[in-house]
C-alpha cells in the first residue's frame, strides 16, 4: 500500500511536470534571465536582489550540460523541476522516517503523502509545473524537521547539527525567506539539543555568506535580502514614492514605455523591483499592519476551509476531544517552529506556496503526538476523511476542467509567437510594446526582443477607431518599437495577424526610413 502511494506520487509530479513543459511563469522568465549571467559572468554577476541563487545557477548548468535549443529550454528546466519535486519528496520520507523511529503510527504516512501532493503540486502555484524555488524551500523544511526530531530523540552527535546547519544554509541560498525560518529552526534545536547548535549556527552563517557578502558589495551596504523589504513596501505600507517614471508614449489609451536601465534582464523588464520602488522605504503604520494580518487570516482560512484541511481540522479535533491536550507536546519541535513561521507569513503576505511547507509539517507534527493507539483507531475515520475529499474534488468544476487540460496536449504557444515575429521580420534586440499586463511573455525570450512599452488599458486599445489606433501605432514606432503583441481579441484590428494554434496576434510596425 505504501509503495503504490509512493508510486502515486512520483507519477503526479512527472504527469503535471510534463504537460507543462512548455509553460513558463513570470518568474522563471527572470529565472532564467539570472541563469544566463551565471553562465556569462559567473556567479558575483548573477548575484540578484530578491532572486537567491540556487535555482538560476541549477538551470544555468542544466543549460550548460544539456545545450538545449530555444524551443526545449522549458522542457529541461522542468525536468530539472521534477527531479527537485522528488527531492523534497525524499526530504519528506527522511522526516517520517525519524518520525516512525520515535513511535509514530505507520497510518500517518498516508495523510503525509496526501499532504505532500498538496503542499508540492496541488496547491496554487506549486509543483513542477513552475520554474520557482518554492520545491527546494520544502525539502529544506521537511529535512530540517527530521533533524530536530532526530535531535530532540537524543541523537545529539556533531555530524546530525553539521548536517542541519548544511540545510538551513542552502536553503537560504535557495529563498531568503529561509533566513528567519533557519535562526528559528536553529533556536530550536538549540532548546531542544543544547550547546552544540553553534556547529549548526556557523555552517549556517558560513554558506550564507556566499549570497549576503556579494549582495552587500553590490548594494554598498549589508544587506541579507531585499525580499523582506520589497514585500513591506507592496503589501503592508511605505513612505516616499518612486523616483523612476513610467515614460507616457500615447495617453488615450494608456500607453507607457520601460526604460532601457528598467532591467538587467532583457526581458522580464517588470522584475526589477529595486529600480522601481527606488525611493521608497518600508514604514510602519499599525492599521495597514492590522490589515495585512486580517488579510492573512482569511486567506488561512480559505485554506483551512479546502476539503483536505477541512477533513484533517475534523480528525485532529476528535482525537484531541479523546486524548486531551497532552499530545501536542509531544513534538513541539515541529509544531511550534511552524506555527511562528505560518504567524510571520499571516503578519505580511499569505500565498499557499509559502506557507504549505510549514502547514504539512504542522499537520504531520499533531497527528504524529497522538501516537500509535490513537491513530488506528481514527484510521477508519482518516480513510472516510480521504474518500470524502477524493469525491469533493472530482465533482468539483475545478478538478474536472483541470482533467480535461492534462488530457489535451501539450502546445509551445511562446515558440510559435517567437517563429511568427522572426517571419515578419522582428530581429534580436528589436523593442517590442504588449497589449496587457508583460508578465506571461516567455515568447519574449525566445524571440530575443525587449519588452519596452505596455498598452495599459487592452479593451480600450481593441476598440480604437481607425484614426487613434494609427495615432497610437505612430507614437508607439517612434520610440523605436518594432511590433505589437496581444491576446487576440474578438474584434481584432486588420493589421493584426492571429499566430496560428494560439490566442496570440501580432502587428509589426513598418521601418521608418
Amino acid at each position: 500500500m505504501r509503495n503504490a502511494a509512493r508510486v502515486l506520487v512520483i507519477a503526479v509530479g512527472a504527469l503535471y511536470a510534463w504537460h507543462n513543459r512548455f509553460f513558463v511563469n513570470p518568474d522563471g522568465v527572470a529565472y532564467f534571465d539570472v541563469a544566463d549571467t551565471f553562465n556569462a559572468r559567473g556567479w558575483f554577476a548573477a548575484i540578484h536582489t530578491h532572486r537567491s541563487p540556487v535555482l538560476p545557477w541549477l538551470l544555468a548548468m542544466a543549460n550548460r550540460v544539456f545545450h538545449p535549443s530555444a524551443y526545449d529550454e522549458s522542457i529541461v528546466a522542468h525536468g530539472v523541476m521534477f527531479l527537485l519535486y522528488c527531492l523534497a519528496f525524499a526530504a519528506l520520507e527522511f522526516l517520517l522516517a525519524q518520525l516512525q523511529s520515535a513511535g509514530m503510527a505507520g497510518e500517518l504516512h498516508i495523510v503525509a503523502y496526501g499532504l505532500f501532493l498538496w503542499s508540492c503540486n496541488f496547491a496554487a502555484e506549486t509543483g513542477p509545473s513552475l520554474l520557482t524555488p518554492d520545491l527546494l524551500v520544502a525539502a529544506g523544511v521537511f529535512a530540517a524537521s527530521a533533524l530536530l526530531v532526530r535531535i530532540a530523540q537524543g541523537h545529539r552527535d556533531w555530524a546530525t547539527f553539521a548536517l542541519l546547519g548544511a540545510v538551513l544554509g542552502i536553503g537560504y541560498l535557495c529563498k531568503e525567506a529561509m533566513l528567519p525560518i533557519g535562526a528559528l529552526l536553529l533556536l530550536t534545536a538549540a532548546v531542544a539539543g543544547g550547546r552544540r547548535v553553534l556547529v549548526a549556527a556557523l555552517l549556517f552563517v558560513a554558506i550564507g555568506c556566499f549570497y549576503a557578502v556579494p549582495l552587500s558589495k553590490k548594494l554598498g551596504r549589508f544587506s541579507t535580502g531585499e525580499t523582506k523589504s520589497y514585500n513591506l513596501i507592496l503589501w503592508v505600507a511605505a513612505a516616499g514614492r518612486p523616483i523612476h517614471a513610467r515614460p507616457v508614449l500615447f495617453r488615450e489609451p494608456l500607453i507607457v514605455a520601460y526604460p532601457d536601465g528598467a532591467s538587467r534582464g532583457m526581458f522580464a523588464v517588470g522584475d526589477d523591483l529595486r529600480y522601481w520602488l527606488d525611493g521608497m522605504r518600508p514604514r510602519f503604520d499599525v492599521r495597514a499592519q492590522l490589515r495585512a494580518m486580517r488579510n492573512g487570516a482569511a486567506a488561512y482560512g480559505e485554506i483551512l476551509a479546502s476539503p483536505l484541511h477541512f477533513a484533517l481540522l475534523i480528525v485532529f479535533l476528535t482525537l484531541l476531544f479523546d486524548a486531551g491536550l497532552a499530545p501536542l507536546r509531544r513534538f513541539w519541535v515541529l509544531t511550534v517552529p511552524s506555527l511562528v513561521t505560518l504567524a510571520m507569513y499571516g503578519a505580511v503576505l499569505v500565498q499557499p506556496r509559502y506557507v504549505a511547507p510549514s502547514l504539512t509539517v504542522l499537520w504531520i507534527g499533531l497527528f504524529a503526538g497522538f501516537g500509535a493507539a490513537s491513530l488506528r483507531l481514527a484510521a477508519r475515520a482518516m480513510t472516510a476523511a480521504t474518500i470524502a475529499v477524493l469525491l469533493v474534488l472530482l465533482l468539483s468544476g475545478r478538478v474536472r476542467a483541470e482533467i480535461q487540460e492534462l488530457r489535451q496536449p501539450a502546445l509551445n504557444e511562446n515558440w510559435l509567437v517567437a517563429r511568427a515575429l522572426a517571419r515578419a521580420g522582428v530581429q534580436p534586440g528589436d523593442r517590442v510594446a504588449v497589449v496587457g499586463e508583460p508578465y506571461m511573455c516567455y515568447w519574449a525570450r525566445l524571440a530575443k526582443v525587449r519588452l519596452a512599452a505596455e498598452v495599459m488599458d487592452p479593451r480600450a486599445f481593441w476598440a480604437l477607431d481607425d484614426q487613434t489606433r494609427a495615432a497610437a501605432e505612430e507614437a508607439v514606432r517612434r520610440d523605436r518599437i518594432r511590433a505589437f503583441v496581444g491576446e487576440t481579441p474578438d474584434n481584432a484590428p486588420p493589421e493584426f495577424e492571429t499566430v496560428d494554434q494560439t490566442s496570440y496576434s501580432v502587428c509589426v510596425l513598418p521601418v521608418r526610413r
